[in-house]
């Protein structure tokens, strides 16, 4: 049995997934797997059987240890965060679903995690006029205005990754969902901080990981990374502008 992942969804999707994908293509003998109720999508292509379980909570990454002789769980942290792990991906979601010009994950972890601020994300909203939007995420975990947006928040993993499908652009702070975006195709513009991740410029770690590593499918990626988490409004819509993004 392979698993189960316990942690950030980035990690789930970037490293351990794919690289699962990679031993079910390359054996003969069934591929088993274990994860988390509610991420069974993620391994459905290739698992010959899934084995879900109730998730522990919390939100860090936490791999479970290999019992003594066993070989139930084959995660360790060493393998996940392995330089050249083999790995195989595919573009999740399905053509033809309902789909939104911008999908807006606003995220709310609150302190010390630095939020894009709710004035921002209003204003950005109003900037939006006459765009279909959704907003996406866990309920506890991101905000929704209804003013301008339809509140999808909480949906299941294969819904939310038909509407990234069919969907233009994704805005938001770097997390799960904006590498989700990536494997799905959707064209993301990202929100994160060159300081804090201790970046040094466009090569640093988080803007390589959007843009390149952690980007198996070559799928359009923006990061706006200069200005701690809270770049003005005006400097996000220059980049969709600029960019051609809607």
């Amino acid at each position: 049995m392979m698993g189960p992942f316990l942690g950030e969804l980035g990690w789930e999707l970037m490293r351990w997934q794919g690289h699962l994908r990679h031993i079910a293509h390359n054996t003969v003998t069934p591929s088993v797997v274990s994860c988390c109720h509610g991420m069974e999508y993620l391994y459905r292509d290739f698992a010959d059987q899934i084995v879900p379980i109730p998730h522990p909570g919390g939100t860090r990454n936490k791999w479970l240890p290999e019992p003594n002789g066993t070989g139930d769980y084959v995660l360790s942290k060493k393998i996940c965060e392995a330089k050249h792990l083999k790995q195989k991906f595919i573009q999740y979601g399905t053509e033809g679903k309902t789909g939104y010009d911008v999908v807006i994950h606003a995220r709310n972890l609150g302190k010390p995690h630095p939020d894009w601020p709710n004035e921002k994300w209003l204003h950005l909203q109003y900037a939006l006029h006459g765009c279909s939007v959704a907003y996406v995420g866990s309920v506890h975990g991101a905000r929704a205005w209804f003013s301008g947006g339809e509140d999808k928040r909480g949906i299941g993993i294969e819904d939310l990754c038909d509407i990234m499908r069919n969907s233009k652009l994704f805005i938001g702070e770097s997390s799960g969902p904006a590498h989700l975006a990536s494997l799905c195709g959707l064209s993301h513009l990202v929100i994160t901080d060159r300081k804090k991740w201790n970046l040094g410029g466009k090569k640093g770690r988080n803007w390589t990981r959007y843009t390149d590593y952690w980007n198996p499918l070559g799928t359009p990626a923006y990061v706006l990374d200069q200005d701690n988490y809270d770049p003005p409004v005006d400097k996000v819509l220059r980049a969709i502008d600029k960019n051609g993004l809607l």
